[in-house]
């Protein structure tokens, strides 16, 4: 092989030079792949600009269908992947519910072949902090309620509580 001439040489260095600008040109237009805890950092940082409610685990049923609502609503919002959504909220976990979380956790991860999602997580919420006779019970009671001498907006107001 002859040896390469300057000009050859320069016309390589151009070549690769070009190639390499080509590939940042076409790599400017293109989003950058972000890692989950880039991403989950985000999420937290933009749910946490809500100032969502904690939930300790006490209190009525309604009082957790309005926790996990707003938490609904959320995800909704901010465009939580469905991936990070259990951790988020979890987060906002406080006291007893904390607690149960910290026991169940890789209980339910493993039950569930480590593919839990938030569907499966308010089941699991719903279950351990308010088992079914207490379900039963707000049923029961629902089923009687009666205006009685409640103004239309106290009945309302009460009617909500067991939906």
């Amino acid at each position: 092989m002859p040896p390469l001439s300057r000009k050859r040489l320069s016309r390589n260095s151009a070549n690769r030079t070009l190639r390499s600008l080509v590939r940042a040109l076409t790599d400017v237009g293109t989003p950058r792949e972000r890692s989950v805890s880039e991403l989950a950092s985000d999420m937290s940082k933009r749910i946490s600009q809500s100032k969502p409610s904690t939930f300790n685990g006490k209190g009525e049923p309604s009082e957790l269908e309005l926790w996990l609502r707003e938490f609904d609503k959320l995800f909704d919002v901010v465009e939580c992947p469905e991936e990070l959504k259990v951790n988020q909220a979890a987060f906002y976990l406080v006291g007893e519910a904390d607690h149960w979380w910290a026991n169940s956790r890789y209980g339910l991860l493993e039950q569930t072949n480590g593919v839990f999602n938030w569907d499966l997580f308010k089941r699991a919420m719903r279950e351990q902090l308010y088992p079914l006779h207490v379900r039963k019970d707000k049923s029961n009671e629902f089923a009687r309620l009666e205006m009685g001498d409640m103004t239309v907006d106290e009945y309302y107001r009460k009617f909500m509580e067991y939906i």
